[in-house]
């Protein structure tokens, strides 16, 4: 038998058993198993397994005996709606709800004086509502093909002008300005924009997908532990589009208005993230980069020094090198120069073996104390030990084993 209470969840764990009332502990199987779950997380219902948030905030969730469940905040109670025990899916509006059967059907809410299902005559295997429309992933057609359809919605059952848009998609949700969100059979994230399905190649692999009136995109990973409450949860930034791990395990999620997640775990647990708005745990834009000095008429950054097929380090590419020798201008000739490198001077020599060829790069140290170039090992015995004539080479892989011309080596040697 379900048991009805609300439990702030407030510490992450994994292997350790979850503390609960001993109402309960008495009615949970001796044999569930431990799930991880996010600080904060507050569990508002059980035996769930789908859930939805309109755009106005009313939440709804499908339990596994099938039937909806319709959250009255005010009572801080679940409300059955209907007598449909066959559902699987669910999406809800300001309006109503659409759910999908086990058989496919899709039903909305009709007439919710009554808590009435009404059959739309359409099929598929995910609903998602926004902006006043409904999207549909997988609709099967007259001719047997499968599609996304899309309509205004009518949550009192009346009829819907379908529109078809090409593509498979297994799971579907809307955004703020109409957009869809999908998920292919490979778990690869999609939105439909300027009349074309556009891939996100950032997003990880997911089972299911929710986005936030705000923007907020949600996913439940791909590659879910039961045992620790389902798949992992990352969330997408409405304006950089950088995508975040956050805390906490679902199997099926939904997005309040402000991008915290709502959605049931492995455990059939329907929570709801009781933390601040998701938004402030992404990651922010990245900082503009410093502008960099201005090089003097003798002077260039090591970047550009450098031949194509060399990568430098991040570290490197804004050294300014100090020419005495030759013309950066002139990317194969020989040049010479000196430059500061962790604080300590350094000389530089650019020379091609082959005339006219890819050139390489070498750095020398007079004495290189390896303390200060090497933080790890301050502290340690080894500290004071340096390097002499210490040269390090950047050599692209067409040089690879070549020395410099002679002309070039005597040179360098007066240099």
């Amino acid at each position: 038998m379900p048991f009805a209470f609300t439990a702030r969840l407030s510490a992450v764990f994994c292997a350790a058993l979850l503390t609960l009332p001993a109402a309960a502990q008495q009615a949970a199987p001796a044999s569930a198993p431990a799930a991880a779950l996010a600080p904060d997380w507050v569990q508002i219902g059980t035996r769930g397994i789908d859930a939805a948030v309109s755009e106005d905030g009313q939440r709804w969730y499908v339990g596994a005996d099938g039937r909806a469940h319709r959250r009255d905040e005010a009572g801080a109670r679940w409300i059955p709606y209907g007598t449909r025990s066959d559902l699987m899916r669910i999406d809800a509006a300001r309006e109503g709800a659409a759910a999908i059967t086990r058989s496919g059907e899709l039903l909305v809410t009709g007439n919710a004086a009554t808590g009435e299902w009404r059959p739309t005559g359409m099929r598929a295997v995910d609903v998602g509502i926004g902006k006043g429309r409904i999207w549909l992933a997988d609709a099967l057609q007259a001719d047997g093909s499968r599609a996304v359809m899309h309509a205004a919605f009518d949550a009192s059952g009346g009829s819907m002008n379908w529109s078809r848009v090409p593509g498979r998609v297994q799971r579907i949700d809307v955004d703020g300005e109409d957009r869809p969100w999908a998920l292919d059979a490979e778990g690869r994230l999609f939105v439909y924009a300027s009349d074309q399905w556009i891939a996100d190649t950032t997003a990880p692999a997911a089972s299911d997908v929710a986005v936030s009136v705000n923007g907020t995109v949600l996913l439940v990973g791909r590659q879910a532990n039961a045992a620790l409450g389902g798949g992992t949860l990352h969330a997408r930034h409405p304006q950089t589009g950088v995508w975040s791990l956050l805390p906490g395990r679902l199997t099926a999620i939904s997005a309040e208005p402000d991008g915290r997640a709502f959605g049931v775990n492995s455990l059939s647990w329907v929570l709801s993230s009781a933390r601040a708005p998701l938004l402030a745990v992404l990651k922010p834009p990245s900082e503009p980069k410093p502008e960099l000095p201005a090089l003097k008429p003798s002077q260039a950054r090591l970047a550009d020094l450098a031949d194509a097929g060399i990568t430098l380090p991040a570290t490197l590419a804004d050294v300014i090198v100090t020419i005495t020798r030759g013309n950066a201008t002139r990317p194969n000739d020989l040049l010479s120069g000196t430059a500061t490198l962790n604080g300590l001077p350094a000389r530089l020599v650019r020379f091609a073996p082959v005339p006219g060829g890819p050139t390489t790069l070498l750095l020398w140290h007079a004495r290189l104390p390896l303390g200060d170039y090497l933080t790890g090992l301050q502290g340690t015995g080894v500290q004071s030990l340096a390097l002499t004539n210490a040269v390090f080479a950047f050599v692209p892989e067409g040089n690879a084993g070549k020395k410099p011309a002679a002309a070039d080596a005597t040179a360098f040697a007066a240099a």
